[in-house]
């Protein structure tokens, strides 16, 4: 792992109480210290425990490196191409994308540290690859957690690093509208069509880090105890989650649990409001 910079001797205490935007829509009073039985109190409507992502303790980072396919494809291979995302693993660098919650720049941070942590594995068999393929293994599609049928239970924990990032539902929700339905669909951004749009909307950060069975359960929680139960389980199952509207600390923190340098999870956002324009195809 990286030698730490001074940064290093904070302790990395991240509160689990940042999954809660994923159906929260009031702020929240983070807890920076205790461990499982603390608990938060959320707009005094919901007690949930606190959740501390530990620094990365294995012995070595959670990178593997694969060798490329056999035959003619073996020069023009990249480990991170668009064949090779759509496959579902159980150890590297595991990142659930969410739309609408800065995934695209998350998948460009995820596919830094693939490369970062790389430059650690100093086996015969990585160094005889070319720069290029010398990259750890990396999920950063929405293709590959969609085909796993469970990621806490068949996933190798220490030889695996799954995270994600999330964003207060509500302007997820709106940004999704905008995107998909004004700027894809030409929908008209009415209030009517807003409002609409944001009835359809459940729990839907949360649907996509539970298990393959539980992705449709999801829409319809409506108790508070059944919602704990399996907010619960996804803090237990993820070694780290992100909040958008915590972009840099977020990174920083991410940077001390995988003991990373600082230009690693330096990013630069992929999409700006007015950098793009949609352009229907004749």
């Amino acid at each position: 792992m990286r030698a730490p910079c001074w940064l290093h001797r904070l302790p990395v205490q991240l509160a689990g109480c940042i999954l809660f935007a994923c159906f929260m829509t009031h702020k929240l009073r983070v807890a920076n210290e205790g461990y499982s039985h603390r608990t938060i109190n959320v707009d005094s409507r919901l007690w949930l425990p606190g959740r501390v992502f530990p620094r990365w303790t294995a012995d070595e980072p959670p990178c593997i490196i694969d060798p490329p396919p056999d035959g003619g494809a073996a020069q023009t291979w990249h480990p991170l191409d668009e064949e090779t995302q759509r496959q579902p693993t159980t150890a590297g660098i595991l990142m659930i994308k969410i739309d609408k919650a800065a995934s695209s720049t998350l998948s460009g941070v995820a596919a830094r540290l693939a490369h970062a942590l790389a430059l650690w594995n100093t086996s015969k068999a990585a160094m005889a690859l070319p720069k290029s393929q010398r990259v750890c293994r990396c999920r950063i599609s929405h293709a590959w957690s969609l085909q796993m049928e469970s990621l806490s239970r068949d996933r190798i924990r220490d030889k695996s690093f799954l995270f994600t990032m999330v964003r207060d539902p509500r302007t997820r929700a709106i940004s999704e509208f905008v995107h998909f339905k004004v700027g894809l669909g030409g929908v008209n951004a009415t209030d009517e069509n807003i409002i609409q749009h944001l009835k359809g909307v459940k729990n839907f950060q949360l649907g996509l880090m539970v298990d393959k069975e539980e992705r449709q359960s999801t829409k319809s929680l409506r108790t508070k105890g059944d919602i704990t139960v399996v907010v619960q389980r996804v803090l237990a199952a993820f070694d780290f989650v992100g909040v958008l509207e915590r972009l840099d600390e977020t990174l920083v923190l991410l940077q001390l649990i995988l003991g990373l340098d600082t230009n690693d999870v330096l990013y630069t956002s992929s999409k700006r409001q007015g950098n793009y324009v949609f352009v229907k195809s004749r």
